[in-house]
């Protein structure tokens, strides 16, 4: 998928994902991951619950590949539960809780988007998590 999304044979996909290329804050091995462009209030994010996340605290540089480009960014761990429900409610309602639960990798066990604090809750039981992407400066 990685290679794919870096080349012009990716087509709709490298829209929709994207590859985060950065080093581990202790062990300082590369990482290359793919994840779901989620474009939030405004902004790029990467919504997930796996430990790869807290390579993002306190911030840290991160090379994107989104749609082709690569670009040099600076990523943001926001693990506040309050912070983060909203961002996740976003992606709910951009995909519909059907798609969203495989784009997000979570059960939805409401026809309709859970409530705030809902997510909030699913957010502190579950360490969920997003990095904030923004272009160095």
């Amino acid at each position: 998928m990685r290679l794919m999304l870096r080349s012009p044979a990716g087509g709709p996909m490298r829209r929709q994902f994207m590859v985060l290329r950065f080093f581990g804050r202790k062990t300082g091995r590369r990482y290359d991951v793919p994840v779901v462009a989620h474009r939030l209030e405004g902004g790029l994010y990467a919504l997930t619950d796996a430990r790869w996340r807290n390579n993002f605290r306190g911030g840290a540089d991160v090379e994107v590949t989104l749609d082709g480009h690569v670009t040099r960014m600076q990523g943001q761990l926001l693990d506040d539960p309050e912070a983060v429900a909203p961002l996740y409610a976003q992606a709910i309602d951009h995909f519909g809780v059907k798609r969203a639960q495989r784009m997000l990798g979570l059960k939805i066990h409401t026809p309709d988007t859970p409530s705030a604090e809902a997510l909030a809750e699913a957010a502190r039981r579950y360490g969920l998590g997003a990095v904030r992407l923004t272009v160095k400066t």
